[in-house]
């Protein structure tokens, strides 16, 4: 009776089809969830406005999803433990598609931070399954590059509410683009035609014909046979307790790299929230403050792109540390009157490195923990991160209603990159740490005579 490994069959295939066809969907699925996490900062004039709220108002407004999401992470994780990440994952579309279409008919700005709050739920478990989606369903050697580029689409839905926002804002107001995500829905289909359960679902449920197809549809050189026996490696699925992260010397990474997810997300969202109506007090009219926004989120192709290059081979720390300083004083010269190309320039750079920042950390925090609770290391820093996801608007808000100078408007986003760059100096890199100790441990063997 052959025993077939599930994971092993599926990580020896080569890119196909039915590979192609489980990326596109969901690059698609976090290019809408980019989308609805960016398409605040753009409409906030116009919203203001409408709903007369001032600047601190419209900050707490915008944190609201940010903490759904800190909720919906948490849930959808456990959720998707008992009916598999496939359903999380349409359900979680539904809930964020609807809500926030729902947010386009606010009358109130009660019903307006509600309708962002379960948005922000359903987007919380959403990004995080598809994630791990992917990472199932793609063969081993092509997986760190999808995984990366699934991420990198949270980035393209940045630039696609700042692309659709300049094209139908001001025609259409500030409602119409929240109508549009309602057409998200419309994938939960295609999830549900195409897209096969995940492989522990299938052997859970004891569905042999189910494993049967999908394994041959991930790798041609599988045969099946009324035969074959199935196992499933789940090692990586064990449950580590959260003290993990504060035993064994680790407390100290642990509260530094929650110190830079915080940093990281203020800067994101603070500056996606607020550059539309800071470029406008500046004496930039509507339109031009939108192509600015669409130009800072185009940085991350750049930023993400230069970062993935050159972190592995000059040193993760090194990078960050230096996209941090250069961000850091960028941000600053913000508050200077330049020319529109000028000042275009500048905000691409940032883009660059603040959203390029987000995508290199995840992979140097993977080199801060060993692989026994490294997701759980990662799960609870970007829950932090999202925390400073909410602060950002907030501060940024009450900042603009204070009427403070300019400068101290950008400063307030620019402080968070020099206090990122302290953390993330001070952090160890286990990895390192463990080769060392096993050199030296060579070494005393050596010096024994063994």
């Amino acid at each position: 009776m052959p025993r077939i490994n599930i994971q092993q069959t599926i990580d020896q295939g080569k890119l196909n089809k039915f590979f192609s066809l489980v990326y596109i969907i969901c690059i698609f699925i976090v290019i809408f969830d980019g989308y609805d996490m960016n398409i605040f900062g753009p409409i906030t004039p116009l919203l203001m406005e409408d709903l007369h709220l001032n600047a601190a108002q419209t900050g707490l407004l915008a944190s609201y999803a940010l903490y759904g999401m800190l909720v919906g992470s948490i849930v959808f994780g456990v959720f998707a433990d008992k009916i598999g990440q496939k359903k999380a994952i349409m359900i979680g579309i539904v809930v964020y598609g609807l809500f926030t279409g729902l947010t386009g008919h606010a009358n109130t700005p009660t019903m307006l931070g509600i309708c962002r709050f379960i948005a922000g739920f359903g987007i919380g478990g959403v990004v995080p399954n598809v994630i791990a989606y992917v990472t199932e369903f793609t063969p081993k050697a092509n997986r760190g590059t999808m995984t990366s580029w699934v991420s990198i689409g949270i980035n393209f839905g940045a630039i696609l509410a700042a692309g659709l926002s300049i094209l139908f804002l001001q025609k259409f107001g500030w409602r119409f683009m929240f109508w549009i995500a309602y057409l998200p829905i419309i994938i939960v289909l295609l999830i549900h035609f195409f897209l096969p359960e995940t492989m522990i679902s299938y052997y859970r449920k004891g569905n042999k014909a189910k494993i049967q197809e999908t394994l041959q549809r991930a790798n041609a050189d599988y045969i099946p046979s009324a035969d074959d026996e199935f196992v499933l490696d789940h090692a990586e699925v064990s449950k580590v307790p959260l003290v993990s992260l504060f035993k064994d010397g680790f407390a100290r990474n642990t509260i530094l790299v929650w110190i830079c997810y915080f940093m990281n997300l203020y800067m994101t969202f603070g500056i996606n929230t607020w550059l539309p109506k800071l470029m406008m007090a500046k004496g930039y009219p509507l339109g031009n403050s939108l192509w600015l926004l669409l130009i800072f989120n185009t940085g991350t192709i750049i930023g993400t792109t230069f970062g993935a290059w050159a972190a592995p081979k000059y040193g993760y720390k090194k990078i960050i540390i230096a996209y941090y300083a250069v961000g850091a004083i960028l941000i600053c010269l913000l508050s200077i009157k330049f020319s529109f190309a000028m000042l275009g320039v500048i905000l691409f750079i940032i883009g660059a490195i603040v959203l390029g920042i987000n995508s290199m950390f995840n992979s140097y925090v993977s080199l801060c923990y060993p692989v026994t609770f490294r997701s759980t290391a990662l799960g609870c820093g970007l829950g932090i991160g999202r925390l400073g996801g909410a602060a950002g608007p907030i501060i940024g808000g009450f900042l603009l209603v204070a009427n403070v100078p300019m400068f101290f408007n950008f400063l307030a986003f620019a402080i968070p990159a020099v206090l990122g760059a302290i953390a993330i100096f001070a952090t160890i890199d286990y990895t390192k740490t463990l080769t060392a100790k096993s050199a030296a441990t060579d070494q005393d063997l050596k010096a024994a005579g063994h």
